[in-house]
């Protein structure tokens, strides 16, 4: 055989050997079922240090506080002086909050360490196989059971630090979700805080990843609650606590109790001499209890900064920061606010450009933090205002209806976006006809096997949805905890 033919005869050998060699992959089929990652919100899971909760505390640590500030607090109601009161609980109160202290640069002074769930939820059945459970964990037990827990993923991380770092773990997370899973995209489903970290990831990694995202009762554009704290706007209200209070019973026999207990505590009179007593010592001692307490340690964390909305923010900041003290920690701060929050719309739109679902879940009917004016008397989920988790609805106060005549602000859809109980006009969100708005449901309320469960796994899963996709879920629905069902909101 001559040399010619010997080199045509290896060449389609070798020919051959590549074409059957990328056939699989030619013809190879995304997984049936498109991961799901869960991102978490602030504190779901514990942050330790040396093996000790410290945020939220271990039993043992709010002991410790209590055993130290009993004394103190005793005086202070015989002798009303505010002033040594703070002088001999400042200690005890700094060394309880002190593990999660942050520097003037914005970097965990200590060693704190977050949970992290690198596999699917197969391999964490522990952590939310607990039907009672209403968080995060509720949520993923629900997807693990709708999608089979080897689709599901958890993302944890220090709330404390910036969302734009949490966007660079996220992204190596959701890379090593599509490797374990075969899958080129995810679908991404963010949970209160989580919304910043989900926005900061499509801003800096865009949406080439990502299907379908879900933000469910968010925080990607602020809260007033942080933003009125940091500009020393502390107001405690008595008839704010009292909704609170009733509210945490939720259900059950809890629905009854709780507002027969306040109630009678506030006939006695005590639930007035509680919160005036409050607002006595933090007015009394304000620029202390700020400098000792507040600015070394919630001030100084570039997360909690990302609550901060944009209407707040540059007050907040000339308030609590020194330009030069803190100029490393403006920064990263900075980094958030302007590339991010305030782009929020159009972060959005590059999404959903490149071929991501967008999708939006509010709340509204729920106390918020009863401790600032706006926190008290706007319309909240528990912890965050409805116009700031829909992406700008307008939103009639809290236990009220906007005004007599009030006209839907934005008609350019043709369609109606007012709620029929009149409290929100969705007509002013970024995306009217993307966002859905539950009455009455608390903050990551999502409880397993509810409707609201059901809610957030239609959305994450489905292609082309809109508020008038499914008579199941309309644009606005009310919440039964007892239940877990919605139904349509009605006038």
């Amino acid at each position: 055989m001559g040399k010619r033919a010997l080199r045509a005869i290896l060449a389609v050998v070798l020919s051959v050997s590549v074409l059957i060699s990328i056939i699989p992959a030619a013809f190879a089929r995304e997984p049936e079922v498109t991961p799901v990652v869960v991102i978490s919100g602030m504190a779901s899971m514990p942050l330790t240090l040396e093996g000790e909760k410290v945020w939220a505390p271990s039993a043992n640590r709010i002991f410790t506080l209590v055993k130290k500030i009993l004394v103190p607090t005793v005086e202070l109601l015989i002798s009303m002086d505010y002033g040594k009161f703070f002088n001999s609980t400042v200690k005890a109160l700094s060394e309880f909050i002190n593990p999660l202290e942050c520097d003037d640069d914005g970097n965990s002074v200590y060693n704190v360490e977050h949970l992290e769930f690198p596999l699917s939820a197969d391999n964490y059945r522990e952590y939310y196989e607990d039907e009672k459970l209403t968080n995060e964990m509720a949520i993923v037990h629900s997807y693990a059971d709708a999608l089979g827990g080897k689709n599901v993923y958890f993302f944890n991380y220090d709330w404390r630090m910036s969302p734009l770092d949490h966007a660079d773990d996220l992204k190596a997370f959701i890379d090593n979700v599509k490797a374990e899973t075969g899958s080129s995209k995810v679908c991404l489903v963010a949970c209160s805080m989580g919304g910043t970290v989900l926005l900061s990831y499509l801003e800096k990694y865009t949406a080439d990843s990502v299907k379908n995202c879900v933000f469910a009762s968010t925080a990607f554009q602020g809260t007033s609650v942080v933003g009125e704290l940091f500009q020393k706007q502390v107001l405690f209200d008595a008839d704010g606590l009292i909704e609170r209070i009733n509210q945490l019973g939720k259900n059950g026999v809890a629905q009854v109790i709780f507002p027969i207990v306040t109630g009678l505590l506030d006939k006695l009179g005590i639930m007035d001499f509680a919160v005036d007593l409050a607002n006595g010592l933090v007015l009394d001692q304000l620029d202390a209890v700020y400098k000792n307490l507040i600015e070394v340690t919630f001030g100084h964390m570039p997360g909690i900064w990302a609550l901060v909305a944009d209407e707040y923010y540059a007050q907040a900041k000339s308030t609590l920061l020194d330009p030069v003290r803190n100029k490393r920690l403006i920064e990263k701060i900075d980094g958030y606010h302007d590339s991010v929050q305030v782009n929020a719309e159009r972060i959005i739109a590059g999404a959903e450009s490149l071929g991501c679902e967008v999708y939006i879940i509010s709340q509204y009917g729920r106390q918020g933090l009863p401790v600032s004016p706006v926190s008290t008397s706007g319309n909240n989920d528990f912890l965050i205002d409805t116009v700031y988790s829909s992406g700008g609805a307008v939103a009639a106060g809290y236990g009220k209806t906007l005004p007599s005549g009030y006209k839907q602000a934005n008609t350019a859809c043709g369609h109606d976006h007012l709620s029929a109980d009149r409290v929100v006009d969705a007509s002013t969100c970024m995306r009217p006809e993307r966002t859905w708005f539950i009455k009455d449901m608390a903050h990551i309320d999502f409880p397993y096997g509810s409707d609201a469960s059901a809610l957030l796994i239609w959305l994450s899963t489905g292609r082309g949805l809109d508020v008038f996709s499914s008579e199941k879920f309309p644009q606005f629905m009310k919440f039964n905890a007892n239940s877990g069902k919605l139904t349509a909101v009605k006038g």
